[in-house]
């Protein structure tokens, strides 16, 4: 670990954006670290009571729901959230844990006064074109702070108009200037930036700039803003005055002289009183929407003043701090990771609380651009386009800062410039130009030549591409002057009309008419149409003007058309700190980002309690919380747990062996158990991917089928007893090609079941591998990467490693359709008659992917009191959407898998939802798992339990001494805790929800860091509550999470969710090559073609593909039609392939 420099940037950076706080140095809170890595011992103990609060327990029991009474709820839902009928018994000793969460203190009399802030806009303000008008976006309602993501896309309403028609006005109609609101603006420096992050920038410096207003400044010291929409204030303002403001951009732009009109409005006044009363009211006599105004808006001044603070970074919709002089971790070239803090404001029964965890991120690591390209491995002696894209793209949507010209300008990297040839970038060396410098006396001269000639600077590294820093188009007049762009103007055309021009101007051809020119990048051919110049290699091109800005002139005699290329040196520019790195983690920094960020829970605790209330402003001297007579406890609030017992756990009863189980710390042996029920494998093989010839494989599969026999597997010699070789091709086609050559080998010998030897671990290969088997040729696979498998194997029977032997035995039984291990049955189990149901679903990983599509996921039980095999059924949906649309087709197609006698009760887990979705859930996708039930058994003869299983979530849990802390085995030694709460442990009191039934379960023995506990919340249950009661649910949860097929130790969410997840899991894996080209993606709502496609075999559609991997682009898949790779039909019936009934749809072929 290390601490970063302080960078020179700092103090000209955020001039105006000075701290709410007293002045207190990072430096300076850090020195406290001798408190974290000196203290002693692996248990928390702060010094203060470990008692729970007592008036919180008294008025828990006083507020438990009434079952006889109608549910109430303010929301006047169809569907409203199932009230807690009480807590679960005394079923095991209770005792003491502190949680990551301090008391906040409020005021009895305070009032706070929320504002609705509409902004007018100013564009281009360097080149002085402004353009005003009251932001017209409506009042935000009450929920919480709009993320950027949630904004308006810029530019949405124009550049469709622009690029659609060529919308012409009548020439008699005088040119006029539209007035756009500041979602819909350009950012200033370039129309190529992401609209969302030169947006949030310009309003948050527009919000700066307002609130050092004198109205604002009458307020005092409690004013708060989220920078969206919303001003909070102690004190009613006087707004009997209109409010103007003069912009100028952070870096030191012109102010504008005019100013530009803020249009405040008060929406409502906030009795905090109101919120202490609702947090002590009964359950079923509350509202929510005045604690949901309240919340929000404590919420905004609590994370004020940190947001302020130019020492933090903020992320996470702004509830995540970073500080940049904090710890960072080198995870791979130019990308570090930094600790920070999350903050929230969250509700409680009779009480206000603010939850406090420490969290890591990934961020782009601050320095020299052409530091980062030699560390990316691109080098001065070469600018190869080959060589240099992984570091163009690395760089791309950078913001950078420069310096050589006396002071600070802020830019963004859009990637570099091809030269003429195709084959290299643009360099300071080979990119000349004429600049309009009079020293130069109008001669040509390099980049180089320049820089060294008029700033007296000799580059390092003029051989290393040059940045493009943004595009500007321009279209020159015969006065030489220009009109940008970004300007939303009509401009006339020859014929005398008028044409509306913004991002993309319309530029006459010879007949005379106006043709747009999309992203200010597009030349015109001698027929009038419009080509790009990057791609036209016919072109004739020259850099002109000044390296700032540099022009690309067309000098093939066409209508003149003018691209202006910020091309900058990269030693010149310096890559701000703090920017997020959003990219994906892979292998080796994965592996970093969690070793750095795992700490005992013990030194968490302390990092919370001595460092993250001073860095996020949680002590006495925060202004703002001052302000609005906020005060928060420094103290870790401590709340009562209990530990459930282990169930348990049954395996196959065989000679000497009982079948009996018991776990110790959640987790056990089999110690020569063999499988509950184990299968026969039949007719099975294996295939070395490996590409090199290994003499041990043939011995180290006899040690693996040793292995099946003493799991209780019935296995024969594999169908190839030497292996079935597979070379692996680079291309895309032949990869597919050698797979589906091998997959049919392997049907025609009636294998069912592969072992597949990968050479090592390849994403597009294993995905592919997947689809072809599964899909096609409905044939199981096991994949492992053949050098663990020698490794692992190696030695024979007595020394190989068994738990790798075991692991691969287990998939081979669980998708063939066996049982693993299974629990104790209970005569009195509520679950008699019961379908225990998974939902999930999964969204790509990677943003950036533009109508990808996600997966929806759902399993479920076969058999009344069996829960060894988990069927699914898996259906894609629009990208990003969470509430799952197919919900009733694939409830219907687990029912119709289900073996009779049907279930009379359901519960149902659902995985996944963030708690502004409850009502949603509740809303959309119960009544349509209603209607499927109703379709088989009947209205009114079932019952549902409806629970949400949430992970992502900041509650922990701290020992509060050495006996209630996890151990490594039966040694007791201090240097054996890992400092957790024991597995079983449950916290259903004192940070729950005041309205609501929830419980957190921390069922798993966590092997690294602070172990995070799932919270589980009963949106609906049917059932009889004194049967099914909170402690039934508790032991039910808790014993699904030891019933994962493919561990012996418990999981830490119940196996239903967990398979739920893995099921998505295999959908995206099925997906991989389209998630590469996101193209291939269509909505086949819309989509006539994908009709005709329904009848075409899914082989049929992805032999259309070209060699380079892309599809063509007029065929397109109907995901969820009749040759979707997740639908039962898709996969060949099994009755062709092994002679079974099942089909592979049916099995747990995703484990």
């Amino acid at each position: 670990m290390q601490k970063t420099a302080s960078p020179d940037w700092k103090t000209d950076w955020r001039p105006d954006s000075g701290s709410m706080r007293k002045t207190r140095g990072i430096e300076e809170i850090f020195t406290d670290d001798h408190v974290v890595n000196g203290a002693q011992g692996h248990v928390f103990k702060p010094g203060t009571s470990l008692t729970p609060s007592v008036d919180v327990q008294q008025q828990e029991d006083k507020a438990k729901a009434d079952t006889s009474k109608p549910q109430m709820n303010s929301l006047v839902l169809k569907e409203s959230i199932q009230q807690r009928p009480g807590y679960a018994g005394s079923t095991a000793t209770s005792f003491a844990l502190h949680t990551n969460y301090l008391h906040l203190k409020t005021p009895k009399s305070q009032t706070i006064y929320r504002y609705n802030v509409r902004i007018g806009e100013l564009v281009n303000l360097r080149d002085g074109k402004k353009k005003r008008g009251i932001d017209p976006r409506p009042t935000i309602q009450v929920g919480p702070p709009l993320s950027p993501a949630a904004y308006p896309r810029a530019g949405t309403s124009q550049s469709n108009i622009t690029q659609s028609s060529t919308a012409q006005t009548p020439s008699s109609q005088t040119p006029t200037t539209q007035s756009t609101s500041l979602q819909s603006a350009s950012h200033t420096e370039s129309n190529d930036e992401k609209p969302q992050q030169g947006l949030v920038r310009k309003r948050r410096r527009m919000f700066d700039i307002l609130l050092r207003h004198q109205i604002f400044l009458s307020a005092g010291k409690a004013v708060a803003t989220d920078y969206a929409a919303i001003v909070l204030t102690a004190q009613e303002l006087d707004l009997s005055q209109d409010v103007v403001i003069h912009y100028s951009a952070e870096d030191g732009g012109t102010e504008d002289p005019e100013g530009i009109n803020v249009q405040i409005t008060l929406e409502k006044q906030l009795a905090v009183e109101d919120l202490r009363s609702y947090l002590s009211a009964r359950f079923d006599a509350r509202t929510v929407e005045v604690s949901k105004e309240l919340v929000q808006a404590l919420n905004i001044i609590m994370k004020y003043g940190p947001s302020k603070d130019s020492s933090l970074v903020v992320g996470g919709d702004n509830s995540k701090f970073f500080p940049l002089l904090g710890e960072s971790s080198e995870l791979r070239a130019c990308v570090i990771a930094l600790k920070g803090y999350y903050t929230s404001v969250r509700t409680s029964t009779a009480r206000l609380l603010i939850n406090l965890n420490v969290c890591t991120s990934a961020f782009y690591q601050e320095g020299r651009v052409d530091a980062a390209m030699r560390n990316l491995g691109l080098y001065a002696d070469t600018a190869m386009k080959e060589e240099g894209e992984n570091a163009e793209t690395f760089l791309k949507k950078l913001r950078v800062y420069t310096r050589y010209m006396g002071s600070m300008r802020f830019k963004t990297i859009y990637g570099f410039r091809p030269g003429k040839d195709g084959k290299t970038f643009l360099t300071a060396d080979t990119a000349r130009f004429t600049p309009q410098d009079e020293m130069f006396g109008g001669r040509e001269v390099s980049v180089r030549e320049y820089f060294r000639d008029r700033w007296q600077r000799e580059l390092e590294s003029p051989h290393l591409p040059l940045l493009n820093l943004g595009i500007i188009q321009d279209r020159s007049s015969k006065d030489g002057n220009s009109t940008s762009a970004k300007d939303t103007k009509s401009t006339p055309s020859k014929d005398g009309k008028s044409t509306s021009s913004k991002e993309a101007k319309s530029t006459p051809s010879k007949d005379g008419k106006s043709t747009p020119s999309k992203e200010a990048k597009r030349t015109p051919s001698k027929d009038g149409r419009y080509t790009s110049g990057r791609e036209d290699k016919g072109k004739s091109v020259q850099v002109t003007g000044t390296p700032e800005r540099p022009k690309e002139v067309d000098l093939t005699g066409t209508p003149s058309h003018e691209v202006r290329y910020q091309l900058v040196p990269p030693e010149l520019c310096y890559i701000l700190p703090g920017q997020s790195y959003g990219k994906k983690l892979e292998g080796a920094e994965t592996d970093k980002m969690k070793d750095f960020a795992a700490r005992p829970p013990a030194e968490n605790a302390r990092r919370i309690v001595d460092a993250a209330g001073r860095i996020i402003g949680l002590s006495s001297d925060n202004l703002c919380l001052e302000g609005f007579g906020l005060q928060a406890s420094p103290n870790l609030i401590t709340v009562s747990g209990r530990r459930l017992p282990a169930p348990k756990i049954v395996y196959n009863k065989s000679g000497k062996n009982e079948g009996n189980v018991y776990p110790t710390l959640g987790s056990w042996t089999m110690g020569g158990q063999r499988f509950n029920k184990a299968e026969t494998i039949g007719n099975w093989s294996y295939l070395d991917m490996s590409g090199a010839f290994q003499p041990k494989t043939r011995e180290h599969i006899q040690t693996l089928i040793t292995h099946f026999g003493k799991c209780g597997l019935v296995s024969s010699r594999p169908v190839h007893e030497t292996g079935y070789p597979l070379h692996i091709p680079n291309d895309p086609h032949g990869i597919d090609h050698s797979i589906r050559k091998a997959f049919y080998d392997l049907q025609q010998s009636k294998v069912k079941i592969v072992l597949v030897l990968l050479r090592e671990k390849e994403t597009y290969v294993y995905s592919r591998l997947k689809f072809i088997s599964e899909t096609e040729y409905g044939i199981h696979t096991v994949c492992t990467v053949a050098s663990k498998f020698a490794q692992k194997m190696d030695g024979g029977v007595d020394k190989c490693d068994g738990t790798y032997a075991w692991n691969l035995a287990s998939k081979f039984n669980l998708k063939l359709g066996g049982t693993n291990h299974t629990l104790a049955s209970d005569k009195s189990s509520p679950l008699e008659h019961t379908m225990v149901i998974g939902i999930d679903v999964s969204h790509p990983s990677q943003a950036k992917l533009r109508g990808a599509k996600s997966i929806a996921g759902v399993v479920a039980n076969r058999a009344s009191m069996d829960f060894s095999q988990w069927p699914c059924s898996l259906r894609t949906q629009p990208g990003g959407t969470e509430i799952v649309e197919a919900m009733q087709e694939m409830v219907t197609e687990r029912l119709k898998a289900w073996r009779k006698p049907l279930p009379q009760k359901f519960l149902i887990y659902r995985d996944g939802v963030s708690e502004d979705q409850y009502d949603d859930v509740l809303q959309y996708e119960l009544p349509c798992i209603q209607r499927a039930i109703q379709a088989f058994i009947g209205k009114g003869k079932f019952q549902i339990a409806l629970v949400v299983v949430a992970k992502r979530h900041h509650t922990r849990f701290y020992p509060t001494n050495h006996d209630q802390t996890d151990k490594s085995g039966n040694d007791n030694t201090a240097k054996s805790r890992k400092g957790n709460p024991l597995p079983g442990t449950i916290v259903d009191r004192g940070i729950t929800m005041e309205t609501g039934w929830d419980f957190y379960l921390q069922a798993h023995d966590c092997l690294q860091g602070t172990a995070k506990p799932a919270h589980y919340i009963i949106l609906r249950c049917d059932m009889p509550t004194k049967i099914w009661s909170a402690s039934t649910f508790e032991k039910i949860t808790h014993e699904f999470s030891y019933l994962f097929g493919r561990a012996t130790k418990a999981i830490s969410i119940c196996a239903p969710a967990y398979y739920a997840h893995l099921a998505c899991e295999r959908g995206k894996v099925y997906l991989h090559q389209y998630y590469q080209h996101p193209e291939l993606f269509v909505d086949d709502r819309k989509s006539e073609d994908a009709k005709s496609d329904k009848e075409k075999p899914v082989d049929q559609n992805l032999d259309d593909e070209k060699g380079d991997g892309k599809k063509s682009a007029d065929k397109k898949l109907e995901w969820n039609g009749f040759t979707a790779p997740w639908t039962r039909t898709v996969h060949p019936s099994a009755n062709e392939i092994i002679g079974r009934p099942d089909k592979l749809a049916d099995t747990m072929f995703y484990i």
